[in-house]
């Protein structure tokens, strides 16, 4: 299911006009314990960039609005590690406008309890309800994985593409994730005991079918429209030298795939795993038709990078109706000026919204603001 062959003419239109979504910005941020941040700051409406040496925390400072947007960490799993040392609890809580509204979220966890988040005062039941209300990007080079990597990398990125668009698509997940946790214990378990029979497998496979069918439909619609978008900016950023393309590969999508699915329960027992379902997917990244990943210079792959989440920008502007959040971190030592000056351009433009941008010195970024006319118009928060 290839997808992408577009003209390199095609981002003079997509760059006219920024995506029709309602303008949202983070006017306030305030942080107890999360990590080395500790403090509260406020933030300029187009871009503020956030300075210090590294290990001060500027990346930990764009976490905790990540956190915000979707109730978890960019880099720890674990909510205790989230915690500064010596401390028993983090958090952190943001006022964002929201066209003419407000809206104040806030996040907190101590050790040995629940998280708690709150929307304008009000005590979600559910983390998965607030997914989608701050859209939000995060942009690190160093991010390589998603296109060096493999395929659990680019289905993440899809995953978290679609649980910020698409409540469906992030029940589905969560079911997905659950349902294979039980089901693959259940397969162990049946290993262990040496035991052939699997009609408890029952249980989980219907809805496990289920699932498993409407994130590969969600994942083939996602990308259909997520193309022309990456595409545009691909060219852009590479002067239209290369043709790219996103292959979506599924099995769940074939006609006989639940006949198949059902038959290969023997193969999943002696593997002590589920074999075959959406969490199998590949989303292969290709340039010329070939995977960039091989044959793909370290240019074009950073180029691959920047255009996949700015593409991920537009399609959530596009989705939620609010211009997502723009966290870029650290690009000053991975990207070369160009494509920075590009990235700042389209900042100006007011293509990307609200965007927080690190850096060391800060030295290369005063002048790369600059040059971009974005000086009036950018904050600063040194840290340390």
């Amino acid at each position: 299911m290839a997808l992408g062959k577009a003209g390199a003419s095609l981002h003079t239109d997509l760059m006219a006009s920024p995506p029709l979504a309602q303008a949202l910005t983070l006017q306030q941020l305030e942080v107890a314990h999360f990590k080395n941040q500790h403090g509260r700051y406020t933030f300029a409406p187009r871009l503020t960039c956030i300075t210090g040496l590294n290990g001060i925390g500027k990346t930990n400072l764009l976490d905790a609005i990540y956190l915000l947007a979707l109730t978890k960490s960019r880099f720890q799993k674990s909510d205790p590690d989230l915690i500064a040392y010596g401390q028993d609890y983090y958090r952190v809580a943001g006022t964002f406008a929201v066209a003419d509204d407000a809206l104040q979220v806030s996040l907190a966890y101590r050790r040995g309890e629940r998280k708690i988040l709150k929307d304008n005062g009000l005590v979600a039941e559910r983390l998965a309800d607030h997914i989608g209300k701050v859209p939000v990007v995060f942009v690190n080079p160093d991010d390589t994985p998603l296109v060096r990597g493999g395929a659990e990398e680019r289905r993440k990125f899809f995953d978290n593409l679609l649980s910020q668009s698409s409540a469906p698509y992030l029940a589905a997940l969560l079911k997905q994730n659950r349902l294979l946790q039980q089901r693959n214990a259940l397969l162990a378990s049946l290993a262990e005991r040496r035991s052939t029979d699997m009609t408890l497998l029952d249980t989980y496979d219907e809805p496990l079918l289920a699932a498993f069918y409407t994130l590969a439909q969600e994942r083939a619609a996602c990308l259909a429209a997520f193309m022309p978008a990456f595409t545009g900016y691909y060219a852009q950023l590479s002067q239209g030298r290369e043709v790219p393309q996103i292959d979506y590969q599924t099995q769940v999508l074939e006609a006989d795939f639940a006949h198949h699915y059902y038959l290969s329960r023997n193969r999943d027992l002696a593997a002590g795993r589920t074999l075959m379902g959406a969490h199998r997917d590949e989303f292969e990244l290709l340039m010329d038709g070939q995977p960039v990943r091989k044959v793909g210079s370290q240019g074009q792959q950073k180029t691959f990078l920047l255009a996949l989440k700015l593409a991920m920008h537009d399609f959530l502007a596009t989705r939620t109706q609010r211009m997502p959040l723009l966290l870029l971190d650290d690009i000053f030592e991975r990207l070369d000026e160009t494509r920075i000056a590009g990235l700042l351009g389209l900042i100006a433009q007011g293509r990307l919204g609200q965007a927080f941008v690190t850096e060391a010195t800060g030295e290369r970024m005063r002048r790369v603001v600059a040059q971009a006319g974005l000086a009036d118009d950018a904050g600063w928060i040194a840290l340390g």
